[in-house]
């Protein structure tokens, strides 16, 4: 097992062979988030340089990696390689990035800690304001979608 630690987009678990990486079949890449590391989209992690590097792909190797928000997908397509980086992109399947401005999204605004606040429909364009307008108050909260293009739930924070 390769067992890698982020701890912040620059800092986390790597090493470096001046020699030859070889992975035996069935080898698992493991990778942990710190409680202190929030995943962001463009975030990526050398986590090996080697001269020569054998064994290293997809079909010999099992990939075990934190659940990332949504909006979030890993990349591996520059894993296997004797540099072996790994990113953080965004998933246009379920990023709100997709989504036109004015489309109507009914969403339950939940407190960090779970509760349900208020349910509103709001748009891309109005989002902060409307969960401003739920709360009362500045903080981050989660917004689980109901309805529309987007399922999933986002943090959002507010001024």
């Amino acid at each position: 097992i390769f067992d890698f630690k982020v701890t912040s987009a620059s800092g986390y678990s790597k090493f470096s062979c001046e020699s030859y990486l070889q992975f035996q079949a069935g080898a698992t890449v493991r990778v942990r988030f710190a409680d202190s590391y929030t995943p962001a989209i463009g975030d990526s992690f050398t986590f090996w340089t080697a001269a020569k590097i054998m064994g290293c792909n997809s079909n010999n190797i099992t990939l075990s990696l934190p659940e990332l928000p949504l909006g979030m997908k890993w990349d591996d397509s520059a894993l296997y390689a004797a540099t072996g980086v790994l990113a953080i992109i965004e998933d246009p399947e379920t990023s709100i990035t997709g989504i036109s401005a004015n489309a109507p999204l009914l969403a339950d605004v939940i407190s960090l800690d779970g509760n349900v606040i208020k349910r509103i429909t709001t748009t891309k364009a109005t989002m902060r304001a409307d969960v401003r307008k739920a709360t009362g108050i500045p903080g981050t909260c989660v917004l689980r979608f109901l309805s529309g293009t987007t399922t999933g739930n986002i943090t959002v924070s507010v001024k």
